[in-house]
């Protein structure tokens, strides 16, 4: 059994979401005319907070060793299709 969520941790993960989406909020806003390095920068900004949340809100980083490498390789593999897609447009 897991222990309980510690909640100062949700609390962290949950101002490092908001001030991440704040950060590519107006970094999408400041960037004009360079539209592949703000579609990078927002795909990795997202994925960074896909992993935060996966990791605190959904526990994973309690979950057994091949449920983290199964999280960590969809991040991965999404990370890739996502990228790549953005950059050969």
């Amino acid at each position: 059994m897991t222990p309980p969520p510690d909640t100062r941790s949700l609390r962290v993960v949950w101002i490092v979401a908001v001030v991440l989406t704040l950060i590519a909020a107006i970094e999408t806003s400041a960037v004009t005319g360079r539209p592949l390095i703000v579609g990078v920068a927002l795909i990795v900004v997202t994925l960074v907070k896909i992993a935060l949340v996966m990791a605190e809100y959904m526990e994973i980083r309690h979950a057994p060793v091949w449920l983290r490498a199964g999280a960590m390789t969809w991040i991965v593999a999404t990370a890739v299709v996502l990228l790549s897609s953005v950059v050969w447009t």
